[in-house]
């Protein structure tokens, strides 16, 4: 009856550790890119990824993790944004946890919500076209985590000049 104690400890610790994950998101198969946007303008930085000049891949390899009706590995993925101005954070968002198979996907730039808080960081005049950034140094941060997993997915910077 003293060993039932640690037994279950160690089952509930060895299955927490099988559930791994590693991956990384991207940018142009790099981890940090830079742009210069020469209009000051956040649609254009949507207008570039949509017309395909910049996309976003998301990788990740698994282990342990819980199976489908169609016997695959199934991860649940929370990603995150985050956009500094000249250093300073002006503007995160998460997203709810989607589900997601381990391989190579590529992503929408909306998944990050990159344009929408960047639009919201532009200029706050009425009278200004949507979207329009003040001059500086912009860099967005986009995030992935695994739900109920170890292991880590490395992160993506597009830094911004304007």
């Amino acid at each position: 009856m003293k060993n039932i104690i640690p037994i279950i400890t160690f089952l509930c610790i060895s299955q927490m550790w099988a559930q791994k994950v590693d991956g990384r998101l991207s940018i142009d198969q790099l981890r940090e890119i830079k742009i210069e946007l020469k209009n000051a303008n956040a649609v254009d930085l949507f207008k570039q990824f949509k017309e395909g000049k910049h996309q976003i891949v998301f990788t990740f390899k698994a282990e342990g993790l819980a199976i489908d009706n169609q016997k695959r590995q199934v991860a649940l993925v929370e990603f995150e944004t985050q956009v500094y101005k000249n250093g300073k954070l002006i503007g995160f968002r998460k997203r709810a946890p989607m589900p997601f198979f381990p391989g190579e996907m590529l992503e929408p730039v909306e998944t990050f919500d990159i344009i929408n808080l960047l639009m919201k960081a532009g200029t706050s005049s009425k009278s200004s076209y949507p979207g329009q950034l003040a001059s500086g140094h912009y860099e967005i941060k986009i995030l992935a985590r695994t739900i109920d997993a170890v292991g880590e997915i490395a992160p993506a910077s597009l830094v911004v000049h304007i």
